[in-house]
């Protein structure tokens, strides 16, 4: 993964700076949400019914960051109903 605050030299991020990137802003005083998606050139955000078909392995590694980081993670209905890794007992 890199990370692109300048695109014309790309900084390799570990996991850790990743963490940090990611890391919720110090005194947080209220909620704090978060949103992140995936979607295609034409704004897309499935293929064939399936979001999983759009996101890359950074993406992948993302979305696992941001879920550990999370005290709450809202699915929506549709995922719910097509993905076998959601705990539908939780959901």
């Amino acid at each position: 993964m890199h990370q692109l605050d300048d695109p014309a030299s790309p900084t390799d991020v570990g996991d850790d700076r990743l963490r940090q990137l990611y890391a919720y802003p110090e005194g947080l005083e209220r909620p704090w949400m978060r949103v992140n998606f995936v979607s295609s050139l034409d704004g897309a955000v499935a293929v064939e019914g399936r979001s999983g078909a759009l996101g890359t392995p950074s993406d992948k590694k993302v979305f696992g960051l941001l879920r550990e980081l999370a005290d709450v993670i809202l699915v929506g209905a549709g995922t719910v109903l097509t993905t076998e890794q959601v705990d539908r007992a939780v959901a």
